[in-house]
């Protein structure tokens, strides 16, 4: 008897997954190998609770307001001219919906979003994802739309995950690359070489051709002044935002198309990463993000899903971080240690957010440090 109703639960499990989680089911494609954070190489509870999902490939029905994320595999057997999935998300405006994942041999790097706008007469960029060959790809899915040149690259900031596939880009040449002046700065220390190689080490044909872009047209700091680029038609607001995120990152505002390219001053679908930065520093960010452009029709962020107002990711950044903050000072004030406040942090209510067993623990004990300073 017992052993029927074990059959008869699994049996309902099973069914409960294919409801209400549809998906298109492929062959299953080998292990992945993934791009482990420092500390945790041998653990291989990570490795399969941060990675893609081997044996399904998830396309979520839209990229704006979506209820899912996607689960995109690709194979080391794909062409550089095979086009990337992606979603029209306003009239001459794409996206690339990347998963949220750790970098595996399953999503080859695709794990950040990036875009495309077309104009009267060109292409304008936005980010070029986190491999020569998925930038590669990118340009193949753009000749499926349109035949007209990329003008502009617009590299938002200097991680792996949205500018190593930029070297694609300058190879074709005519383009002319927007970048952080202190972020091109930043491609260039050993730090950066130290990420290319291990990228490298897990994909080596994806990384062939590739090389540190310098921009052609630098962004000073300061987000109270834009730079304006203007091409076929549309205008294009860029912002320096600063130290309001771990490294200077750009934000682009289509101002035709009301559409605001955030980056990852904001996250959707996943808790804001706070590395080095000062969480107060990016509580400004979104309080800026949200004073001056809350009126705007979409937002885009640099991982997961698209929003139209009032954009609930900016809201939900800003709470995570103030309950983070307010848990932390009363630690403190308690006399925890850091280890011992950061277990504490359970933080339960947002432990259904892809990598949170990752990102918490390290903006907790960011933030533990805060308050003791």
């Amino acid at each position: 008897m017992k052993r029927t109703t074990r059959l008869l639960l699994i049996a309902i499990l099973i069914l409960a997954g294919i409801y209400f989680f549809p998906t298109w089911i492929f062959e299953k494609p080998p292990p992945a190998r993934q791009e482990v954070p420092a500390g945790h190489a041998g653990d291989e509870s990570l490795l399969s609770a941060f990675g893609t999902h081997p044996g399904v490939y998830h396309l979520p029905d839209k990229a704006i307001d979506a209820s899912t994320i996607p689960n995109i595999i690709l194979r080391k057997s794909d062409n550089d001219d095979d086009p990337l999935p992606y979603f029209r998300i306003a009239p001459d405006t794409y996206l690339f919906y990347g998963n949220i994942a750790l970098v595996d041999t399953l999503n080859r790097a695709f794990t950040a979003n990036a875009g495309f706008v077309i104009t009267d007469d060109s292409v304008v960029v936005i980010d070029t994802l986190g491999t020569p060959r998925l930038g590669r790809r990118m340009i193949a899915t753009i000749r499926t739309v349109t035949d007209k040149p990329v003008s502009h690259l617009v590299l938002t900031h200097c991680h792996p995950d949205h500018c190593f596939g930029a070297s694609a880009f300058r190879r074709l040449g005519g383009v002319r690359v927007i970048a952080a002046k202190s972020g091109a700065e930043l491609t260039a220390t050993a730090d950066a070489a130290a990420r290319a190689q291990k990228r490298y080490a897990l994909l080596p044909d994806d990384m062939e051709g590739f090389g540190v872009v310098q921009p052609d047209i630098p962004v000073l700091a300061g987000h109270d002044e834009e730079m304006i680029i203007r091409t076929g038609g549309k205008t294009f607001e860029i912002y320096n935002a600063g130290t309001r995120y771990p490294v200077e990152t750009l934000l682009v505002y289509q101002v035709e198309d009301d559409i605001v390219w955030a980056s990852d001053l904001v996250s959707s679908q996943r808790l804001p990463i706070l590395g080095d930065a000062d969480s107060n520093d990016i509580l400004d960010g979104l309080d800026w993000l949200q004073a001056s452009f809350s009126g705007a029709e979409i937002m885009v962020p640099g991982h997961g899903s698209a929003q139209r107002p009032p954009f609930p990711m900016i809201e939900r950044n800003r709470a995570y971080l103030q309950q983070l903050q307010e848990f932390m000072e009363r630690s403190v004030a308690e006399g925890l240690s850091e280890a011992e406040a950061v277990e504490r942090a359970d933080f339960r209510e947002w432990q259904d957010l892809p990598l949170f067993r990752l990102e918490h623990p390290v903006n907790a004990g960011r933030v533990y440090r805060e308050m003791v300073q």
